[in-house]
């Protein structure tokens, strides 16, 4: 089961290439036409339901092309009406990638728009807050799988008893040996599951009764 669905209109092909593209890096799975599709199926409308009914949530790019797509609707649609029917918490995020307030479909709510600023042309202010707002859902599997080896590999190795409001300090951190990038992704995923809580002048990290909470669920 893929993360997520990606709704665009194939005449923003290249902005989604730079959506996958950094999802890939971040270990998030997703379903797109040009990769799950096969090409000149008969069956390809029930594939994209079927496809809506298994991810975890739906991403739509919006821009001019894409709110006058019919498949783009249709894929909303479904979203909207049978997703959203039968589980009322499935997420739904659209991404306006070309900014106009008429282009938001009025049965979108506020904070599910994330809105593309045009001095950020490499898009990432709007990829990083999306990936923010997946990890705050829960999604993005990988990640959370990384920061469970993380910490067991911490507590084997510093032989440190995890606990509620134990403390780790940057220093032990850092003798782990993932790299900086890797140890920060780790750290935004336990931080935003409330599992710790970073300093941010010494950047140690004291962990939370939530953070216990989320070690005895994975027998670390």
């Amino acid at each position: 089961m893929a993360d997520l669905f990606i709704s665009y209109s194939t005449k923003d092909a290249a902005v989604a290439n730079r959506l996958t593209a950094f999802l890939d890096g971040k270990g998030i799975t997703y379903w797109r036409d040009t990769r799950n599709l096969e090409f000149g199926s008969p069956d390809w409308l029930k594939a994209i339901e079927e496809a809506i009914k298994e991810v975890r949530a739906f991403v739509i790019l919006l821009s001019p092309i894409s709110v006058e797509s019919p498949w783009v609707t249709i894929e909303l649609g479904y979203a909207m009406g049978f997703r959203r029917n039968n589980d009322p918490d499935f997420p739904i995020f659209a991404l306006v990638i070309k900014v106009t307030e008429k282009l938001l479909p009025p049965v979108l709510v506020r904070p599910q728009i994330l809105v593309h600023k045009d001095e950020d042309v490499d898009f990432m202010m709007c990829w990083t807050t999306l990936y923010d707002q997946l990890i705050k859902a829960g999604i993005g599997a990988q990640i959370a799988e990384r920061s469970t080896k993380f910490l067991k590999a911490l507590n084997e190795r510093e032989r440190i008893r995890i606990r509620a409001n134990g403390v780790v300090s940057r220093n032990t951190l850092n003798k782990m040996g993932s790299s900086s990038d890797e140890l920060a992704e780790i750290q935004r995923f336990l931080s935003q599951a409330k599992c710790i809580h970073v300093d941010e002048k010494d950047k140690s990290w004291t962990f939370t009764q939530d953070g216990e909470n989320y070690f005895k669920q994975h027998a670390i």
